[in-house]
């Protein structure tokens, strides 16, 4: 088999589907958390565009990200992440870090046969945009520990203007890597870290415990107002950058759900009363697709504006709890301020009936 042909075969079955691309979501189209409009406070992890993570333990600063409609021109681009320092932390502890980052899961990962000497090479190609010029630094860990990593640099020239960057990263053949349903892989972003968590040498695999941003690279954390945009990521099994894969809004939304999903059933789901005070009663839901793992459902996303019994209404008073959820889908238990009659509730508003499910990495 010539490399080019292996390396197409390798790229194929590495999200599966006929992608290349190793990153779910990287134009940031899809945001099922806010709906494409909420600024979210990076601290939390999880809150922004869907499989980004942006976070920060910072002390004494703060930074929101959002998905915004800010993109390179002529790209066929529509979204971007973008970040936002909104306190500035100009002296970071040693354990401190600012990042934006995206898990691969083991199960996609394992075609690149990392921790062999099979490993193969990934380029890493993105457009990004900042507030700040400099060299800035990025890293691809191994998710166990995040005890093997590869860091490398890229430098932004002018400042608030979209750029186009490559970086190639040699196969990884030390380790032990998941194969499996867990985080095998983590791409990060860096955007300050404290004297614990840098990385000494760029552009080689190295066993720094903890070590996410190449030393001397830049740190945003310190200035106020200062932004980071990002769109466009792709990592691919290949020695060069090629053009970035464009999946369609549906085929990267279901790649998504595997990890976190809104629902929202038809009108008038049914649900059945389960204690003799007619106070409580079971809606069962079904995913559009199997979940990672076994999730959990976010309570505070879950909503339902009415029930119904044929006699008596309820547009209020309602508590939402998981009640049963595997893979595939979830029940959960509407409890309800005061008793009804019947044995059948009906959600009258349809559409409000909302559950967020969530198995992240």
């Amino acid at each position: 088999m010539s490399k080019q042909n292996e390396l197409v075969q390798f790229s194929r079955g590495a999200s599966g589907g006929g992608s290349k691309n190793l990153i779910i979501n990287g134009a940031m189209t899809i945001d099922q958390r806010n709906s494409g409009s909420a600024t979210t406070n990076g601290s939390s992890g999880y809150t922004t565009v869907d499989r980004w993570k942006a976070y920060d333990n910072l002390s004494a600063g703060a930074s929101t990200a959002q998905q915004v409609t800010d993109v390179p021109d002529n790209q066929g681009f529509k979204n971007s992440l973008k970040f936002t320092v909104t306190t500035a932390d100009s002296n970071l502890g040693t354990g401190e870090v600012l990042f934006i980052q995206q898990s691969i899961e083991g199960n996609n990962f394992s075609v690149l046969r990392y921790g062999t000497s099979s490993a193969k090479t990934l380029t890493l190609s993105f457009w990004v945009k900042s507030s700040e010029t400099g060299t800035f630094g990025g890293s691809l860990q191994r998710s166990v520990n995040y005890d093997r990593q590869y860091g490398f640099t890229y430098a932004i020239s002018d400042a608030n203007t979209w750029e186009y960057k490559t970086v190639t990263i040699v196969g990884d053949t030390g380790g032990t890597w998941p194969t499996d349903n867990t985080a095998g892989a983590s791409l990060m972003f860096n955007l300050g870290s404290g004297s614990s968590r840098l990385i000494s040498t760029a552009n080689q695999w190295g066993t720094t415990s903890l070590g996410f941003q190449v030393s001397g690279t830049k740190n945003i954390a310190g200035t106020v107002n200062a932004t980071f945009f990002l769109t466009g990521v792709q990592l691919e099994v290949n020695d060069n950058a090629t053009d970035f894969e464009h999946r369609s809004f549906g085929e990267e939304l279901i790649r998504c759900q595997r990890y976190y999903e809104v629902i929202l059933p038809p009108s008038r789901q049914q649900g059945k009363v389960h204690n003799t005070a007619g106070t409580q009663c079971h809606f069962s839901l079904f995913y559009k697709e199997t979940k990672r793992v076994t999730p959990s459902m976010v309570v505070a996303k879950g909503s339902i504006s009415q029930v119904y019994d044929g006699t008596t209404a309820r547009t209020g008073g309602f508590t939402l709890d998981s009640d049963g959820i595997s893979t595939d889908g979830i029940t959960f238990r509407a409890v309800l301020a005061s008793g009804m009659s019947g044995t059948i509730y009906r959600n009258l508003s349809g559409y409000d009936i909302i559950c967020h499910v969530d198995a992240e990495l």
